[in-house]
């Protein structure tokens, strides 16, 4: 995998943790990994299963998926909380709409 896309994956990671007030020591908790393993993740000193990876994304409340190249950039807008045009990234057609 390319270094700056996995460094960008785990600064994505520690960042949540962060957010969530979550410990090393909690993410060992919930992963069964010692807390000392989840600190050389977080600074990608560790050759990780993708099991392992799976595993402490999801105890920081994240879900890995793979997205086509050609969504990428909608994909980020949506996580960026963010539209990429003044269109609504989703609009209702008339049929849809409730009365």
């Amino acid at each position: 995998m390319e270094k700056s896309i996995l460094d960008k994956m785990l600064k994505t990671i520690k960042r949540r943790r962060k957010e969530l007030k979550i410990s090393q020591t909690e993410v060992s908790q919930r992963t069964g990994l010692n807390q000392g393993r989840i600190s050389e993740f977080e600074r990608g000193n560790v050759n990780s299963r993708m099991g392992t990876f799976i595993e402490i994304s999801r105890a920081v409340e994240l879900e890995p998926v793979l997205v086509p190249r050609e969504l990428l950039s909608s994909v980020m807008a949506i996580i960026d909380g963010k539209q990429q045009s003044d269109r609504p990234i989703y609009a209702l057609d008339v049929e849809d709409e409730e009365d």
